[in-house]
């Protein structure tokens, strides 16, 4: 029998009397006492002294039940330190075993399963559990902490093999589960950083010491998660751990708390497409293997199968492993989408193309929702056409897809081809794939803003569309909701300057009679738009189509008005009268819009004195003519306010005058144009003659030239000329 280390037994004597039991405060001493202690004890040659020789009752009650502020037990940091000595003589003097930490209620077993060695564990617990056994101390082994955990559960989350067999020797549940719901078994198969083989390996080990032992194990626990073992297998990917779990009965087809399945979890994978698929091939392998059958067609609580989600995720490969595995095609999720809208969601045209003609031969005994409509109205074809997927479109087509359907916003598969300038050439097969399919096209379709497909094709500039439209029947006179119609976008945009007799010449071949006239709800025609945005060429093909010159807008502005209205037509009166004339339409000189005001008023206050003179030439009723109003010509000269006045609009002003005055019109001038008084400083070397006229017509005072720089003048300086706003 080995001898008590005499050295250390006097040492420990003169701890104890060197230390002062009787301080209130021990916590410090109680760390130097500690120190001392473990450092004689590490130390002592031969058998540990019997503490009972050498400390009181109380001090070994003090030394064995203190805490530190963490409420560890000194025992506690015997067995963390991994202190044999240490730990069997606290053992041997009362330490308790089973005493928790105040704080984590961990026990000095939990400490020990925790090491991340499993050789130095394993050990320590043996001479643990030997001294316990001859102390006749029973341990238990099934202590939980704060978190609900037991030894156990620490020992496999460490993979600690022969600690684990230990345990499970001494009685250990194998089941028993901590507040999370996760057993033994979760543990092993939540993978952390560790390799699957690593993971099979432990859990083969997990299966044989129990199955030694007779202690069945339940795979299908669920924890607070509602994932089972397998969930947490899948979704690692763990091949060789969830061939281990389903060859041991764990049940493929379980759902956790939110309805998945672990075929949910394989396919809810947005990463690795390549690899989800591999995995996914052999999950159904295997079960094929084990005579256990995979539900396919499981919904979660938003509705997803297992295909739903596979879509979601882009992943089409999956999703025709699933579809061979005979997945139903026409699911729909809580939003309405079914997996051919999400599949047309895909922004890979070719991909998906090539996919769909597998999915539809895939289902040719099946009945495909192939028209099915999500929350916002869009049919798959919709959406394809939406992302320009001219390819996966004709697929849909040549499948059986409406061509007429329309979405929320009411837009057809025509109104998405006709605004999208990416599939610009595929207006032709659409039609080609409805006529082999003997689908009549609703080729003047409106959606909420009345637009036709011909009014986007317009408006996007699309000329070869519209082309085939026309051609196709598309009706010129369908107007949206603002009136407009198919020729007052042409004459809208200057895009269109050559096409206007391609439209005209179309609508003859189909004998659709354009409605020239029409009005949209300002009232302008789109002879109107056409003078409004100064596009001569096309203003002379409208009045050669028999364009009525004097059908008036809202404002009551006829044609002839707004020609009088811009300096851009001052030598287009004379043809316009020209074409009136050839076509036998009288005009209006002397119309009137809701202000009272004529075609020559507007000539005279722009300025336009060869307008003037056609227009009195052409009737124009001088004996009932209203010289402008000062405000007229204020409204002209503030459309030139910040530019600097130039002679030739003086010089124009003073051939009005004369105009009107060699027709007998007599005019009071200096009454109506004190309050213009012209201001002639601005003018370098004017012509005497305008001079003259000024000063008779215009000022009190005799003007003399000015030989200093231009500058510009106030709005009501001078006159001006009005520029017509947009139509």
């Amino acid at each position: 029998m080995a001898q008590v280390d005499r050295n250390c037994l006097k040492q420990l004597e003169t701890l104890r009397e060197e230390t002062n039991w009787s301080i209130k405060k021990k916590e410090k001493l109680r760390h130097q006492i500690l120190h001392r202690f473990f450092f004689l004890i590490d130390n002592c040659k031969g058998q540990l002294p019997n503490l009972q020789e050498i400390f009181q009752p109380r001090e070994i009650d003090w030394l064995v039940g203190s805490r530190d502020k963490e409420g560890q037990t000194l025992l506690h940091l015997a067995v963390t330190g991994g202190n044999k000595k240490a730990t069997e003589l606290l053992l041997r003097n009362g330490s308790d075993p089973n005493a928790p930490n105040e704080s984590t209620l961990m026990t000095p077993l939990h400490v020990i399963c925790n090491w991340r060695n499993d050789e130095e564990s394993a050990m320590f617990l043996k001479m643990f559990f030997d001294i316990n056994d001859k102390l006749h101390q029973t341990i238990d082994v099934n202590i939980q902490d704060n978190q609900g955990r037991s030894p156990l559960l620490y020992a496999v989350e460490c993979h600690l093999k022969k600690t684990t067999a230990s345990l499970l020797r001494r009685g250990a549940d194998q089941n028993l589960s901590d507040k999370d719901g996760s057993t033994p078994l979760h543990m092993i198969c939540i993978k952390g950083d560790r390799k699957d083989t690593v993971t099979a390996t432990f859990l083969k080990f997990f299966f044989d010491i129990n199955d030694e032992l007779h202690q069945p194990i339940n795979v299908d626990v669920l924890d607070r998660r509602g994932w089972s073992t397998l969930h947490y297998a899948v979704q690692s990917r763990l091949k060789k751990t969830t061939e281990s779990l389903l060859r041991r009965g764990a049940d493929q087809n379980l759902s956790d708390k939110d309805g998945s399945t672990p075929l949910h979890m394989i396919c809810n994978c947005s990463d690795n497409h390549t690899e989800t698929t591999m995995f996914l091939k052999f999950f159904f392998d295997l079960n094929d293997k084990v005579h256990q059958l995979v539900k396919v067609d499981v919904l979660n609580e938003s509705n997803e199968s297992p295909l739903l989600l596979a879509l979601k995720n882009k992943n089409i490969e999956v999703a025709e492993v699933l579809l061979r595995r005979g997945a139903n095609p026409n699911f729909v999720d809580n939003i309405g989408s079914q997996p051919l809208h999400l599949v047309c969601n895909i922004d890979k045209d070719l991909k998906v193309a090539t996919f769909l003609k597998i999915f539809f031969k895939i289902n040719k005994n099946n009945r495909v929702q192939i028209d099915a409509r999500d929350e916002r109205g869009w049919t798959p074809l919709g959406i394809a056409l939406n992302f320009g997927h001219t390819l996966t479109a004709e697929v849909l087509l040549r499948n059986g897809a409406n061509p007429n359907l329309a979405s929320k916003k009411r837009l057809t598969a025509l109104h998405l081809i006709c605004q999208s300038n990416r599939i610009d050439n595929f207006v032709e097969t659409f039609f080609k794939i409805c006529d082999e399919k003997h689908r009549k096209v609703q080729i003047d379709a409106q959606d909420e803003s009345g637009q036709t497909p011909l009014h986007i094709a317009l408006f996007r500039g699309r000329k070869n569309v519209v082309e085939v439209l026309l051609n196709r029947g598309a009706g010129p006179n369908v107007s949206n909701k603002d009136g407009s119609t198919a020729l007052h976008l042409i004459c809208q945009s200057n895009r269109y300057d050559n096409f206007v007799e391609t439209f005209f010449k179309i609508c003859d071949e189909k004998h659709q009679t354009v409605q020239i006239d029409a009005q949209d709800e300002s009232g302008q025609t789109p002879l109107h738009i056409a003078l409004f945005r100064g596009r001569k060429n096309v203003v002379e093909v409208l009045l050669n189509r028999g364009a009525g010159p004097n059908v008036s807008n809202k404002d009551g502005s006829t044609a002839l008005h707004l020609i009088c209205q811009s300096n851009r037509y001052d030598n287009f009166v004379e043809t316009f009268f020209k074409i009136c004339d050839e076509k036998h339409q009288t005009v209006q000189v002397d119309a009137q819009d809701k202000w009272g005001r004529t075609p020559l008023q507007f000539a005279v206050a722009n300025l336009l004195p060869d307008v003037v003179d056609m227009l009195l030439d052409r009737g124009a009723d001088l004996a009932k003519f209203v010289f402008p109003s000062e405000s007229l010509f204020v409204q002209c000269f503030q459309a030139l306010d910040g530019r600097a006045c130039k002679l030739e609009q003086v010089s124009r002003l003073l051939v009005v005058v004369e105009r009107l005055e060699k027709r007998g019109y007599e005019l009071d001038l200096p009454n109506k144009w004190v309050p213009l008084s012209f201001d002639l400083t601005y003018l370098s070397n004017p012509d005497p003659g305008i001079l003259d006229v000024l000063n008779k017509y215009g000022h009190a005072t005799p003007i003399r030239a000015s030989r200093s720089t231009p500058s510009s003048p106030s709005a009501s300086s001078g006159p001006g000329r009005t520029t017509p706003a947009s139509p």
